[in-house]
């Protein structure tokens, strides 16, 4: 299930945070979020806005720009950020940011995907460009400019658009946090375990026949290394080729002699802040 970047969701509780008279801590869903005191009341319906997700350049997000804007994205960015002793998870809205003629009736209601209404993008720091497959073929070439041919192309040969295999699901799970309540409505005798997400980056190892029938003939097999969705380059000293080298992953899957394809988080200091550690 993909993560919905923003919706329509409901105050749940407000909570006074000890020494800070302006400032209260808003819980949306189980999502914590720093909030304006007297901004919302409890129970009121708001549009609450993921952390790890990038905002437009528009003058209702503008007083962001301080603290949030990045010159990479020329976007606001918003990030899970502690303040005053406490972790801010998201940023929280009234209703009124929503323009009022998208929703007939103008009727907002709760549990609305409202991300698209607003231009908001999910936050992703993999920036490396896809090496479009090159052809003799002229014609070819120059109709692998256009957006529509090379996606149809690419799929065609089974790679996404940022090189990533289309016959591999990319890992993207919705955040237990935006669900448990509606779990446990619907299953409160159910045993619940409390884990800890580790943020890292997504990783994918795959063994799998080399396109073509000489491939599936003779079971030729291609080695390849992708992060969340995008295709790595051998050698190239990422920290998802140091992982392949460290733990022999290529051997080890050769060694099966089957088509597999091995996924899991590279965690560690500094993953998030550096995609190559030097």
């Amino acid at each position: 299930m993909a993560r919905d970047l923003a919706n329509i969701l409901r105050i749940n509780k407000l909570t006074p945070i000890p020494g800070k008279d302006k400032i209260v801590v808003a819980t949306v869903e189980n999502w914590e979020v720093i909030v304006q005191k007297d901004q919302f009341e409890e129970g009121d319906l708001c549009v609450y806005i993921e952390y790890d997700t990038l905002l437009p350049i528009t003058p209702t997000f503008e007083f962001l720009r301080k603290s949030c804007y990045s010159p990479k994205y020329d976007r606001f960015r918003i990030r899970n950020m502690k303040m005053a002793g406490v972790f801010s998870q998201g940023i929280v809205f009234p209703l009124s940011i929503l323009p009022p003629e998208a929703v007939p009736g103008s009727v907002y209601k709760e549990g609305l995907v409202v991300a698209d209404l607003l231009d908001i993008k999910k936050y992703d720091p993999e920036e490396p460009k896809v090496d479009i497959p090159k052809s003799k073929n002229k014609v070819h070439n120059f109709l692998m400019k256009n957006k529509l041919y090379r996606k149809s192309y690419m799929k065609l040969i089974g790679i996404g658009d940022k090189g990533y295999p289309s016959t591999i699901k990319e890992s993207d799970e919705t955040n237990i946090q935006k669900v448990f309540n509606r779990l446990k409505s619907n299953y409160p005798n159910m045993l619940y375990y409390k884990t800890e997400k580790l943020e890292g980056q997504a990783a994918t190892f795959c063994l799998k026949y080399k396109k073509g029938l000489l491939g599936k003939l003779f079971k030729f097999r291609e080695y390849n290394i992708y992060s969340h969705h995008i295709k790595m380059k051998k050698g190239e000293g990422s920290n998802w080729d140091k992982v392949s080298k460290k733990y022999f992953i290529e051997d080890n899957l050769r060694k099966l002699k089957k088509n597999y394809t091995l996924q899991g988080e590279i965690c560690g200091p500094g993953i998030q802040k550096y995609l190559w550690v030097r």
